[in-house]
């Protein structure tokens, strides 16, 4: 299977050392459900992401940036997983219930 022949989204690089509640995976777009996405977390879990609106829509394309802007300078500072906290921006932070 390709990423092209595939439905869903896959995002590299992540641990299970980083927030459970980061996006590991998820549905490439509506058109199978149309009212939302199956999302998979680091933790493992698969959660229904309510996209019934276009705010709701933008503010999972808002997690995803911002998470890819974390993850990628965590990357550039070679420090471990774990470390991840330091380059989340307290919005991402507030997305995710911290």
């Amino acid at each position: 299977m390709t990423e092209k022949s595939s439905s869903y989204t896959y995002i590299p690089g992540l641990t299970l050392a980083m927030p459970g509640t980061f996006i590991v995976a998820h549905d490439k777009s509506l058109a199978n459900h149309q009212q939302g996405r199956a999302v998979l977390l680091v933790n493992s879990e698969v959660v229904w992401w309510q996209t019934a609106n276009e705010a709701q829509e933008a503010q999972f394309h808002r997690r995803l940036a911002l998470q890819a802007e974390a993850v990628a300078k965590w990357r550039a500072s070679g420090k471990p997983a774990e470390a991840i906290g330091e380059f989340m921006s307290p919005e991402l932070k507030a997305l995710l219930g911290g």
